[in-house]
């Protein structure tokens, strides 16, 4: 049992210190850093005995916070460790070990389709090993309170299609306000896109597709209702939405396989069943040559014999000629 005083803060960020009555005793990051980003998990900090006053105390939290990014201070709750622990673990579930199942879900897929595409060649699955593995690279950005590399460099290595946006966001706003506009208007394009193909084909895997857009358009607006104003959100419905994209699209690049598997048969079989009649016809071709040359073979062997009979025949005939009586009778 925890029963001592605490503090529950589920978004704070990018550092941020704790002091009470004047005496910090917590502090992730330091003033001036590019390199922390705290507002990435919640926490629950328990306060300590040793500065707790039986009243009038003062609790102090300080934010640094960085320009462009999601430095905002979240409701702070004050309360009991215990009772305060089963919101913290449950903020913690949805958005730090969820996200690594995710992440780790996605590396799976993306590895896997990367494998099948080496061996089929065929450009769906490439396209989806690379969506897959750059969600994996985004999800795992939640794992580093202290990034390797420091603001915007650090965050144009988790979003590269952001990056000269990123980079440009503190001298030109208008860029980066543009920009978005320009992605909001492509994803309205793509989801007309998306429901009219649906509603055209009438094929359930183009419904399913429809569904999930949908789903992602409602799950943007609640993140961003949410966290306002936040450049850098680490929504939490996007991301499920996102993770049932996935199975969605791996569901289907395992039909197209399969679908190619049984093409791959059929041609298989196919190219059997002409090998099979080009072997018989071979074999009936070879059967036709045999006989003819068997009846070639008889014709020579007879003409040689009718050639030996003719030159037995004429000998003999020659040797009854040249005998003297034999003259003798056929001159009378």
């Amino acid at each position: 049992m925890n029963d001592l005083p605490a503090v529950y803060l589920p978004r704070v960020g990018n550092a941020f210190s704790a002091s009470l009555n004047g005496g910090r005793f917590y502090a992730v990051g330091h003033p001036g850093t590019r390199r922390h980003d705290t507002v990435k998990r919640p926490y629950l900090i328990a306060l300590p005995a040793a500065l707790l006053r039986r009243d009038d105390n003062v609790l102090q939290i300080t934010v640094e916070a960085t320009g462009g990014r999601a430095a905002q201070l979240g409701p702070v709750t004050l309360g009991v460790h215990d009772e305060l622990e089963d919101r913290f673990e449950l903020e913690r579930f949805w958005r730090v070990q969820l996200s690594a199942a995710m992440m780790w879900m996605a590396l799976t897929l993306g590895l896997m389709s990367l494998a099948v595409w080496r061996v089929q060649r065929e450009p769906m699955f490439l396209s989806y090993a690379v969506a897959e593995l750059a969600w994996a690279a985004r999800l795992a950005d939640m794992f580093f309170i202290e990034m390797p590399l420091p603001w915007p460099q650090g965050g144009a290595g988790v979003a590269v299609a952001f990056a000269i946006s990123q980079l440009a966001i503190g001298q030109w706003r208008a860029l980066w306000i543009g920009w978005i506009a320009l992605a909001t208007l492509c994803y309205v394009l793509l989801a007309v896109y998306v429901g009219w193909r649906a509603f055209r084909e009438r094929h359930y895997w183009r419904w399913i597709f429809a569904c999930f857009v949908l789903m992602a358009t409602v799950a943007g607006a609640l993140d961003v209702l949410e966290s306002p104003g936040s450049i850098y959100m680490h929504p939490t419905w996007s991301r499920l939405v996102w993770a049932g994209y996935s199975l969605a699209l791996a569901a289907l690049v395992a039909r197209r396989l399969l679908l190619a598997r049984h093409a791959q048969q059929q041609a298989n079989e196919t190219l059997r069943l002409a090998l099979a009649a080009q072997a018989a016809e071979l074999d009936q071709v070879n059967r036709l040559r045999s006989r003819v040359e068997l009846d070639l073979a008889m014709a020579q062997e007879r003409q040689r014999v009718m050639r030996d009979m003719h030159d037995v025949l004429g000998a003999r005939l020659s040797g009854l000629l040249s005998r003297p009586g034999v003259r003798a009778t056929l001159r009378t």
